[in-house]
C-alpha cells in the first residue's frame, strides 16, 4: 500500500466520521424529542428504560458504521496491523514512525517486505519490485501465493507463520533462478509484535549466492586437505599459543589423545600422555621463544624405554602486525630411516675394509710379481697377470668412486684448495691409458689456449674428475679416431672439455649419465663409469661449478667442467655440504 492510496482512502474516511457525526446528533435529537414529554416550558426527565434503549441504538449505529462502512470501503476489515499503518501515514499524525519506516523501504538495497497476519504484503522495498518484477499497485494486498510459484509460495508462508507462531525470528535459504542461473537467497523472517500480540512478519532476503558458493568451495577444499593430511605419513598438527590443539590429522590426535604413535612400518609406539604433553609444550614454548620457523630432531622416550627420534618443521603463522598466533608442526618418526643410515654406514666400512685394503694388497702383490724381482714369467703368464692387475684396479677404483660418492653425500668430504697446473694432471691421465689409446690407434688432440692453466681447488678431486672424463672419450672412440682435450680460461672461470666421435646421444638420455646407479642400456652399461660420472658432477658442484654434457646429430659427444677461478695467497680447506 503506497502513501497516496493510504491519504486517498484516508480522506474518504474523514468525510465518512463527519457524516456520521452529523447523523449522530440528529439522531440523538430525534431519541430525545421522541422520549420526551415537553409542552411548551415544561421538561419531564426521560424514563431509564428508554436511555438504555437510546444508548443501545447508538453502539449498534456505531458498530454498522465502524465494521460495515470503513471496513468495506477503505478495504481494512479489522486488521489493526494495517489501521495502525493507515494512521500513521497521517502528516499531522503525532507518530512519524511510519514514515521512517517508509523512508527505509526506499533506501534499503536489501529485499524487505512486511506482511499481516493474513500473508497479505502490506510493504515493500524498491528491490523487492525489482525482484518480481511488478509495481507497488500490484503487490501490496496480495499473498505469497499470488507472487510466487505454489512450491516457493509454501515454503515462504510456511516459515513466515513459524515465526509468528514461536514468536521468534528464523533464518532460512531458498533458491530461486535468475537471469537464466540458480541463485541462494538467505531469508531472515522476524515477527511484528505490537502490545503483545502478533500483528504481522518482517522478512529481510539477500543475495548470497557467492558467498555460498565460497564457502562450498572452502569446505570442499578443506575436506580434500583433511584427507591427504590424515593419508600422509606424519603427524600435523596447529597449537595456539597458549599450547592448546587446533587442529591436527588423525595421526596426531591419537598422538596427543592416546599417546600412541602409529608408524608406516606397522609399529604403534606408546607414550606416556602426561610426558609426551610436557615435552611438547616445552617445544612449542621454545619455537615462541626464539620466534621464528625452525626444523630439529627430536628424540622422544618411549613407555617401554626405547628412544625414537622423530624430524620435526615448525612454522609460525602471524597475524596482521607479525605476532605469533599459531605453531604448525609437521613431525615424522624417522627412527626407521636412521637404523638404514647405521646400516648403510656399515655397508661402507666394510667396503672400505673388507674389500678395498685385500685388493689395495692384491694390486701390489702383482706389480711386485710383474715387475720380475721374483723371477721372470712367460708371455702367457705375463699376459694372464696384467689382466688381472687391470681387473684389481678396476675394482679397485669402482670402491674408491663408491666411498667418495657416499662421503659427498652426506658431508665428509673436505675440498682443500690449492693453486695448481691442470696440465701435468692430464698427460699423467694420458699416460695411464696409453695402452688403450695405442690399441684403438686414437690420435690425441690437446689444444690449451693459454700458457698458463694453472686453476685453484682441490687438486686430488679435480685430477679424478679430469681423469674420468679422459677415460670416458677414450673408452667410448671410435677405432682410429681423434680425441680432442681442450683448457681455457673464460672470463672469471675455467672450461675443460674432452670431445670425441661417438654415437648421438639424446637429450633424455644425456640426463641419466649423471643419474646414480642407472643400470639402464642409455649408460654406458658400466656400473663404475656410471658412479664415476655421478661423482664428477658432485665434485664440480662442490667447486661452484657445473658439468659439461653436450651431444650433436654429427656423432660428437663433449664432456667437460667449467669452474670459477679463484686467486688467493694460501691454502684453505671447505667442508662439502650434505646433499642427500
Amino acid at each position: 500500500m503506497n502513501k497516496m492510496n493510504l491519504k486517498s482512502k484516508l480522506k474518504d474516511m474523514f468525510n465518512l466520521k463527519v457524516r456520521m457525526l452529523l447523523t449522530h446528533g440528529v439522531l440523538f435529537f430525534c431519541i430525545i424529542l421522541f422520549f420526551s414529554c415537553s409542552v411548551l416550558d415544561e421538561f419531564v426527565l426521560i424514563p431509564t428504560e428508554a436511555t438504555v434503549c437510546a444508548t443501545i441504538l447508538f453502539l449498534a449505529i456505531e458498530y454498522i458504521f465502524d465494521n460495515y462502512v470503513i471496513n468495506k470501503k477503505l478495504n481494512i476489515n479489522n486488521d489493526e496491523f494495517l489501521k495502525y499503518k493507515c494512521c500513521n501515514v497521517l502528516n499531522d499524525c503525532d507518530c512519524n514512525m511510519a514514515r521512517l519506516i517508509g523512508n527505509v523501504f526506499d533506501m534499503t538495497t536489501e529485499i524487505v517486505v512486511c506482511k499481516d497476519v493474513k500473508m497479505r504484503y502490506t510493504m515493500c522495498s524498491n528491490v523487492f519490485l525489482k525482484f518480481i518484477g511488478l509495481p507497488s499497485k500490484s503487490v501490496i494486498g496480495k499473498t505469497p501465493n499470488e507472487l510466487f510459484d505454489k512450491k516457493d509460495a509454501v515454503m515462504i508462508s510456511g516459515y513466515d507463520s513459524l515465526a509468528m507462531t514461536q514468536r521468534t525470528p528464523i533464518t532460512y535459504n531458498m533458491k530461486f533462478s535468475r537471469e537464466g542461473r540458480e541463485q541462494i537467497y538467505e531469508r531472515i523472517s522476524s515477527p511484528i509484535i505490537s502490545n503483545g500480540t502478533v500483528v504481522g512478519v518482517l522478512t529481510l532476503t539477500r543475495n548470497v549466492t557467492d558467498s555460498a558458493n565460497l564457502r562450498k568451495s572452502l569446505e570442499f577444499s578443506n575436506s580434500r586437505l583433511c584427507l591427504l593430511l590424515n593419508h600422509l605419513p606424519i603427524m600435523a598438527f596447529i597449537l595456539d599459543t597458549q599450547g592448546n590443539f587446533v587442529f591436527g590429522n588423525e595421526n596426531a590426535k591419537n598422538f596427543f589423545l592416546k599417546g600412541i604413535d602409529a608408524t608406516v612400518e606397522g609399529l604403534n609406539i606408546k607414550y606416556d600422555v602426561n610426558d609426551l604433553k610436557k615435552l611438547i609444550v616445552t617445544t612449542h614454548n621454545d619455537v615462541l621463544w626464539r620466534n621464528e620457523s625452525s626444523h630439529f630432531e627430536k628424540i622422544c622416550v618411549a613407555a617401554n624405554g626405547d628412544k625414537y627420534t622423530y624430524d620435526v618443521s615448525v612454522v609460525l603463522l602471524r597475524d596482521e602486525n607479525e605476532v605469533p598466533e599459531y605453531v604448525i608442526s609437521f613431525v615424522k618418526n624417522i627412527e626407521s630411516e636412521k637404523r638404514i643410515n647405521d646400516q648403510r654406514e656399515t655397508y661402507i666400512a666394510t667396503l672400505s675394509h673388507d674389500l678395498k685394503t685385500p685388493t689395495l694388497a692384491q694390486i701390489r702383490s702383482l706389480e711386485l710379481l710383474l715387475s720380475g724381482q721374483f723371477g721372470d714369467f712367460n708371455e702367457a703368464q705375463s699376459e694372464m697377470l696384467a689382466l688381472t692387475l687391470d681387473s684389481c684396479k678396476y675394482m679397485y677404483e669402482m670402491l674408491y668412486t663408491l666411498l667418495a660418492s657416499y662421503k659427498f653425500e652426506n658431508g665428509e668430504v673436505v675440498l682443500n684448495y690449492t693453486n695448481f697446473d691442470l696440465m701435468p694432471v692430464v698427460h699423467s691421465s694420458l699416460e695411464a691409458l696409453s695402452k688403450k689409446i695405442h690399441e684403438k690407434s686414437l690420435k690425441i688432440d690437446i689444444t690449451p689456449s693459454v700458457a698458463d692453466l694453472k686453476i685453484s681447488g682441490d687438486k686430488t678431486e679435480l685430477s679424478r674428475v679430469v681423469s674420468i672424463f679422459i677415460k670416458n672419450g677414450i673408452t667410448y672412440a671410435p677405432v682410429g679416431s681423434k680425441v680432442e682435450i681442450s683448457m681455457r680460461k673464460k672470463h672469471h672461470s675455467f672450461e675443460f672439455k674432452v670431445k670425441n666421435s661417438s654415437k648421438y646421444i639424446h637429450p633424455e638420455r644425456m640426463e641419466l649419465l649423471f643419474s646414480k646407479y642407472s643400470t639402464s642400456e642409455q649408460k654406458f652399461d658400466k656400473v663404475g663409469v656410471e658412479i664415476g660420472m655421478y661423482l664428477t658432477k658432485k665434485i664440480i658442484e662442490a667447486h661452484g661449478g657445473r658439468v659439461i654434457a653436450e651431444s650433436s646429430i654429427m656423432n660428437s659427444n663433449t664432456f667437460g667442467f667449467n669452474i670459477p677461478i679463484e686467486n688467493f695467497s694460501q691454502n684453505y680447506s671447505v667442508k662439502v655440504p650434505v646433499t642427500i
